[in-house]
């Protein structure tokens, strides 16, 4: 099936397109490099893009993207995706998720993601390893190993012992509080491979996965809190 054509594009100075890979549609891109990628309806600035599986609404500025599975309706400055992780309706800022990270409308300000899965959370000055996140505020952390649920711990990750230690090196406590005595433990699943089936995933605006709404009711929950 052959690629969709560029339009309703604008390409101002600077931006180079590599590959016949590309996929561009009512998009504004200046001073950007885009390889192999899928953008729809985006605001790039000063911005490296390759195989990105598909970008949607977004606007960015001083940043890269390399293998990433998705990033929708985000607002993106200064920072890194990469690693088949993505973004759904976030800000970031200064900011790296990679190793198939999941970030789903949060916000993150000088943070380091790897492996997480974030929901509806806030996040400022992190570093964030193989956590489940949802509905917290942290400042100054390192986390690691962890389910969190409104800035409470409530489950571990696999077998391994959650950490929680401040910026400055102190330990921080965090007795275990299941919010269920069935409470499985969390495990971190990568996202679909990059290389699905693109075309489909450029052009149908109800790709399930990727851009279905999300309610405020318990199937937006992340696991294993899903009931």
């Amino acid at each position: 099936m052959p690629y969709p054509p560029k339009q309703n594009v604008n390409l101002e100075a600077g931006t180079t397109t590599i590959g016949d890979n590309n996929s561009i549609a009512r998009c504004n891109l200046k001073n950007c490099e885009v390889t192999g990628s899928w953008l729809k309806g985006c605001t790039f600035e000063d911005c490296l893009l390759s195989k990105v599986r598909v970008a949607r609404r977004t606007t960015a500025t001083k940043s890269h993207f390399h293998d990433v599975y998705a990033v929708k309706s985000s607002d993106i400055s200064q920072s890194t995706i990469r690693d088949g992780s993505s973004a759904k309706r976030c800000t970031m800022v200064a900011s790296t998720i990679k190793d198939a990270s999941k970030v789903n409308r949060s916000t993150l300000t000088s943070c380091t993601v790897s492996k997480g899965d974030l929901w509806r959370s806030t996040l400022k000055d992190c570093n964030i390893e193989e956590c489940v996140i949802y509905r917290s505020n942290f400042e100054g952390l390192i986390l690691k190993y962890g389910v969190w649920k409104r800035g409470k711990l409530v489950s571990r990750v696999a077998d391994r012992e959650p950490i929680a230690i401040r910026k400055d090196g102190s330990v921080i406590t965090f007795p275990v509080q299941p919010t269920s005595s069935h409470l499985p433990r969390a495990n971190l699943n990568t996202q679909p491979p990059i290389h699905g089936d693109k075309t489909r995933a450029f052009s149908d605006d109800s790709d399930g996965t990727i851009d279905s709404d999300d309610s405020d009711i318990e199937k937006d929950l992340p696991p294993p809190y899903e009931v």
